[in-house]
């Protein structure tokens, strides 16, 4: 038996129209995209692969990882979520300044932030996981797998 949700929204007036709003408005409409093409992947990817050994910690990334990296890297970059902060957007390293999901270190999150626009290392910006995944997925397109120490074979 089939069994289909239906969800509805209810438009909420504003009083006052935000320059942010659009901004915040498509960020929205582009999670709920990225979320329900994730969702379908689940649905039909075979059995076999939908069990995944990763905990939910690090599942719970997988949208926003399939929405930035290419799709043969998509696995890739969850090990390396996995190795390098367990799924943890507030990790942070004891021995350096690497920091959020994939510990980016002080200097690399500039460097490549200032390609990407992120916000600053001293702003938070890599504990913004949103941030912290495309950060990295410029990085592996722009400079490979050797910034990360931990290994996880293709």
């Amino acid at each position: 038996m089939l069994s289909v949700a239906v969800w509805a929204f209810a438009a909420v007036p504003v009083a006052a129209a935000s320059p942010a709003l659009p901004e915040m408005e498509d960020a929205l409409a582009e999670y709920r995209s990225a979320r329900a093409l994730s969702e379908l992947r689940a649905i039909n990817r075979p059995q076999a692969e939908a069990t995944s050994a990763l905990p939910h910690r690090v599942e719970r990334w997988r949208p926003f990882v399939e929405l930035e990296f290419p799709e043969e890297w998509v696995e890739w970059a969850l090990r390396i979520i996995a190795c390098e902060s367990r799924g943890d957007p507030t990790a942070r390293s004891g021995r350096s300044s690497a920091t959020g999901l994939f510990q980016f270190l002080r200097s690399t999150w500039n460097w490549v932030s200032e390609s990407t626009g992120a916000p600053s290392y001293a702003s938070g910006g890599p504990y913004n996981a949103v941030w912290n995944i495309r950060n990295a997925a410029w990085l592996l397109a722009n400079g490979g797998t050797s910034h990360w120490q931990c290994t996880a074979a293709r």
